[in-house]
């Protein structure tokens, strides 16, 4: 069996083919949800499973910054006075109260050593320099005291001026992912609401820092600006490949089908728990520019074939089959460049070449077996309408020029001796 007698077996089981495809797709967007997005420096950073045992070895040994998230307590005078030290307790303590960090630690948490006599011991620990209810003068003064004596606190948990003060807020170290981090840092900035609705805290300024931060943040604008990036990049091409065919249905086709190949490698990212980073996000693009491309070279094809007389169902057996070596060149070395970054030593870039080169071959896939069986089923005359008429056929696979009217028929010129001789015959009967 030749490769010409595989496709027009496609073309004659076009409903199956197409189904299997839009079934495989279907169970393919069913895996959209579980993407993972992950545009944190580490990700970029991430080499060989000895280098990154080495990490955390060294991060158990001394310690790691990637867990702290910071809240910043700004006001506009210097916060060492009775409202503002307990404002800060307060906030410090409703924070504490979220759901997944290990605690939040301030000016407020700090042990007041004054106090460790015959109480102390009873409690089992040093009282908070900040105690609970309302503040005396005597109290005021003598955290003001301790702040102005202490090198670890000035500078540290609060600002030389005195109008900044740190809250530290540690968060588990087993949930390092920037996404898992989103529900908790949502979770804080509804009890700093609640914090300020509580009572006139309106003058106060509340900034938000620390690495968990940054990340997360940076995770959730990214995401949302390729969510909304690929749509808009998918009507721009909608609108281009109307203009180039003239034709809403032999420009949405190709693309539909090229959708489809996104899909499929996107779910295999899923499968193999392959999160969306800096250099992979570029991989819906790449597959609609590498897919489309390809796409109209075969259309054309089909098109030309249909201009020499062929009914729909050859040219589009002929277009494709003169096609389809051509494409598979261009196809397979475009995948063999990407794949190439698997002998890369970061793990990014192992990634990223054999998600795009398994992607730039699904892209054959789809425009050799699947989007013929999709053309199949829409007009595929080049001419337009007003030039052609159908012989009843709905696909128009007989499409026959129009007769020209006899009285528009354009007379013939005859040679010039012809006319002579008509002439001259004319004359003699005369």
């Amino acid at each position: 069996m030749s490769f010409k007698d595989v496709l027009q077996f496609n073309l004659a089981k076009r409903w199956f083919v197409i189904g299997f495809f839009i079934l495989i797709s279907l169970l393919a967007a069913t895996q959209l949800p579980k993407l993972r997005f992950d545009f944190s420096p580490d990700a970029m950073l991430e080499f060989s499973d000895e280098e990154i045992a080495y990490q955390h070895s060294f991060e158990e040994k001394y310690g790691s910054n990637s867990n702290l998230f910071l809240l910043v307590f700004s006001a506009p005078e210097s916060i060492v006075n009775a409202k503002s030290l307990a404002d800060l307790r307060d906030l410090t303590e409703r924070v504490e109260t979220v759901d997944g960090i290990s605690g939040a630690y301030s000016l407020s948490k700090v042990p007041d050593s004054s106090d460790a006599g015959a109480r102390a011991l009873l409690r089992g620990k040093l009282p908070d320099l900040i105690p609970d209810g309302e503040l005396s003068p005597d109290q005021v003064e003598k955290i003001a005291s301790r702040v102005e004596t202490s090198d670890l606190l000035r500078g540290n948990l609060i600002s030389a001026n005195g109008q900044h003060a740190l809250i530290t807020i540690s968060l588990p170290e087993d949930n390092a992912s920037p996404e898992a981090f989103m529900p908790i840092f949502r979770e804080i900035e509804a009890k700093i609401d609640q914090w300020r609705s509580d009572g006139e805290r309106g003058a106060y300024a509340i900034s938000y820092g620390g690495l968990p931060y940054i990340r997360a943040m940076t995770v959730d604008t990214m995401k949302r600006e390729q969510l909304h990036l690929w749509p808009v990049v998918g009507l721009l091409y909608v609108i281009a490949m109307i203009v180039i065919f003239k034709s809403f249905w032999q420009a949405i086709m190709p693309l539909a089908c090229i959708g489809c190949v996104i899909l499929w490698s996107i779910s295999i990212m899923v499968i193999n728990d392959m999160p969306v980073t800096m250099i992979n996000n570029t991989l819906p693009l790449l597959i609609l520019v590498i897919g489309v491309t390809n796409g109209i070279y075969i259309i054309f094809r089909i098109l030309d074939e249909r201009r020499k007389g062929k009914d729909k169902t050859k040219a589009i057996v002929d277009g494709v089959y003169r096609m389809a070596l051509a494409s598979l060149l261009t196809t397979s070395t475009t995948s063999i460049g990407f794949g190439s970054l698997l002998v890369a030593k970061a793990k990014i870039l192992n990634g990223f070449g054999f998600i795009t080169a398994l992607a730039v071959m699904f892209i054959y896939v789809a425009i050799i077996f699947f989007m013929p069986q999709v053309l199949s089923l829409i007009n595929l005359d080049p001419r337009r309408k007003k030039d052609v008429v159908s012989d009843g056929d709905e696909n128009g696979d007989h499409a026959l020029p129009l007769e020209t009217p006899a009285s528009q028929e354009i007379p013939q010129v005859l040679p010039l001796e012809t006319q002579l001789e008509a002439q001259k015959s004319t004359l003699q009967e005369l």
